[in-house]
């Protein structure tokens, strides 16, 4: 299976001591897809994200999604996961290194499904200097319903039959 990563994800973190660091290069997807939100919320409750890193497209030639290294820490107090700062920073295509901003895990482990807002540049609330205290929420308006996207959908989705082998899409947390 193709996310088999999220497995030494999940057993690294385990093997780690109190202090101990990891770091993984992986496919974004896991930040933010609704499929791995009980592993985001297994990583955010055991380690302090320490870094987060956007890379440029196409870092493995024949990859179609793009990848993002991350680097934890296991925790060793609860406490100190609620006041952490993760530093998400940029590579340029010749691997130089651009620093982006911080973000707090407490927003991460608040975010909508546990998104480790690798793109999220601020919180809304800072981009619009706290005017929407009092603003209804925008899921309480709108509904929102998530798609499927691949990093070449011209080449892997298709509406139409392409031949008898052809199989409907199924997400693992349908299997």
């Amino acid at each position: 299976k193709a996310d088999i990563y999220a497995c030494f994800i999940q057993k690294g973190i385990e093997l780690l001591r109190t202090d101990g660091r990891l770091g993984f290069i992986t496919p974004n997807t896991w930040s933010s897809l609704v499929s791995f939100t009980n592993l985001r919320q297994f990583v955010l409750s055991q380690t302090s994200v320490e870094q987060m890193v956007r890379t440029p497209e196409r870092v493995f030639k024949n990859a179609t999604v793009r990848t993002f290294v991350f680097i934890v820490r296991k925790a060793g107090a609860v406490g100190e996961l609620e006041t952490s700062r993760c530093l998400v920073r940029d590579m340029g295509e010749g691997g130089e290194l651009g620093g982006i901003g911080f973000i707090r895990q407490a927003d991460m482990k608040t975010a909508h499904l546990s998104n480790l807002l690798l793109y999220g540049e601020a919180k809304a609330s800072e981009l619009f200097g706290g005017g929407l205290a009092g603003a209804p929420r925008l899921g309480d308006i709108v509904d929102f319903f998530y798609g499927f996207k691949t990093g070449d959908d011209d080449r892997f989705l298709t509406t139409e039959c392409p031949g008898p082998t052809y199989e409907p899409f199924v997400r693992s947390a349908d299997v």
